[in-house]
C-alpha cells in the first residue's frame, strides 16, 4: 500500500493518491467544495494494474502512470 499527497492535476492543491493491493488499484481523492471526490484510475483506464511511474513524487511535478489494460471481455 502506498499513499502520497501530491498535486496530480497541477491545480495548486494536493490530492491524495492511494495504491493498494498485490495487483495495484490506484485512486485519486480530491477535496472539492465541501465533499471528497474520488477517481478510480483502474476503472477509468480500463486497466488491471495502475501505478505511478515516478519514484520520487515531488509535490509539484507532472505524474505519469504505468498501466496494463484488461483483455477484451474482462471487467
Amino acid at each position: 500500500m502506498s499513499t502520497v499527497e501530491a498535486d496530480a492535476d497541477q491545480d495548486g492543491d494536493n490530492e491524495i493518491i492511494a495504491t493498494v493491493g498485490t495487483n495495484p488499484q490506484t485512486s485519486i481523492y480530491k477535496w472539492k467544495e465541501s465533499r471528497m471526490e474520488v477517481a478510480d484510475l483502474n476503472e477509468l483506464m480500463k486497466a488491471g494494474t495502475v501505478l505511478s511511474t515516478k519514484k520520487e513524487r515531488a509535490k509539484n511535478g507532472p505524474f505519469s502512470w504505468r498501466y496494463f489494460q484488461l483483455p477484451d471481455g474482462w471487467t
